[in-house]
C-alpha cells in the first residue's frame, strides 16, 4: 500500500512523516513511483493506483494491472446441504441460525470491532438467531471485552487460525470484511468461489470485484456504521442472496479460466523483452520495480 497515503489518513500524519524513518520510506517510494522514475510497476489494486497517483503524479502507462490468481481447486464444491449441516453441529448452532462468517488475522484492521457492532445493531428478531464466526490470528482480549460488554457471548465466537476454511465458507450465510485497510483482500475472492455472499468496506482493494459480479454489496468511503448495520441486516434476510451466491460462482470461474498462476510471469517476461530491446537501443538499463 501507499506508504505516503497511510501517514496522511492516520491522525497526525503529517507530523509523522517529519520523522527522520519516515522521510526515509517516502524518499524510497518517490523512487519507484516518481513521475520521471523509469520502473515499471505490477498493480494488484486500481484502488490503491490512485493514491500513489495523488502524491506521486506516476503515469498511467507505467502501472500494469495483474489479473487475481484463485486456485481451481477452491470451485470443488462439496454438498453445501451436509457441509452446513456437519459445521453447524460442531459450532453448536441451529440448522436455521444465520452464520455470519470474517477471516483474517489482524483483527483490527479488518474491522472485528465493526462487526460485532453490527451484530449488537441487529433487529431483535434477527439478531437472536445470528452468530459472528471470527477466524484469525491476533490477541483476542480487547474483541472478548467488547462482546462481554454488548452482551453478545452467545452470538460471537473467535477462533485462532483453522485449514477448514472452505468449508466453513460454503456453511455460512455471509461473509463481512469491514477492513480499515485492504491492499486486496483474496479472502473475497475465497468466498466468491464458495458461493458466499460478500459485505466488505470499500477500503478493500478487491472490493470492484465483488461489485462487478455482483456477488453482494460493497460500501461507499468513508467507511459508516451505520450503513454496515443496516446492509448486514438486509442482507441476511434478503431474497437476493441466492442471486449474489450464484453470480459469485461464476465470476470465480472466470478467474480460475483467467489466470492460471503464470499471468505476473508472463507480464514479467513481456517487461524483460522489452526492457532488452530499450538496453540494446541506447545502453542503458531502465530499472523494473515489482
Amino acid at each position: 500500500p501507499c506508504f505516503a497515503e497511510k501517514m496522511h489518513a492516520n491522525r497526525g500524519g503529517l507530523l509523522q512523516l517529519l520523522s527522520g524513518r519516515n522521510r526515509w520510506f517516502v524518499a524510497c517510494e518517490r523512487a519507484v513511483f516518481a513521475a520521471d522514475s523509469r520502473t515499471e510497476i505490477l498493480s494488484l489494486s486500481e484502488r490503491e493506483k490512485h493514491f500513489f497517483q495523488r502524491w506521486y503524479a506516476t503515469p498511467e502507462q507505467r502501472f500494469h494491472p495483474i489479473q487475481p490468481f484463485l486456485a481451481g481447486e477452491r470451485l470443488a464444491l462439496q454438498d453445501k446441504t451436509k457441509v452446513r449441516q456437519s459445521v453447524r453441529q460442531e459450532l453448536g448452532f441451529g440448522p436455521d441460525d444465520y452464520l455470519i462468517l470474517m477471516v483474517g488475522s489482524g483483527f483490527r484492521m479488518k474491522g472485528l470491532d465493526r462487526a460485532i457492532e453490527g451484530v449488537a445493531a441487529l433487529p431483535p428478531g434477527i439478531k437472536c438467531k445470528t452468530r459472528l464466526v471470527a477466524v484469525g490470528q491476533d490477541n483476542p482480549k480487547s474483541f472478548q471485552r467488547m462482546v462481554s460488554v454488548l452482551r453478545l457471548g452467545a452470538h460471537v465466537q473467535l477462533h485462532p487460525g483453522r485449514d477448514d476454511i472452505p468449508q466453513l465458507m460454503q456453511a455460512a450465510d455471509l461473509l463481512v470484511h469491514p477492513a480499515r485497510r485492504e491492499l486486496a483482500g483474496h479472502v473475497l475472492l475465497e468466498a466468491m468461489a464458495s458461493g458466499l455472499p460478500v459485505l466488505a468496506s470499500g477500503a478493500c482493494g478487491f472490493g470492484f470485484h465483488i461489485s462487478k459480479a455482483e456477488a453482494g454489496v460493497i460500501l461507499p468511503e468513508p467507511y459508516r456504521q451505520a450503513d454496515f448495520n443496516r446492509e448486514m441486516a438486509n442482507m441476511l434476510v434478503s431474497p437476493q442472496r441466492e442471486a449474489w451466491s450464484r453470480n459469485g460462482v461464476i465470476y470465480a470461474r472466470s478467474l480460475v479460466a483467467a489466470n492460471d498462476g503464470a499471468a505476473d510471469v508472463r507480464l514479467l517476461i513481456t517487461l524483460a523483452e522489452r526492457k532488452q530491446q530499450l538496453a540494446q537501443a541506447s545502453n542503458e538499463n531502465p530499472h523494473v520495480a515489482v
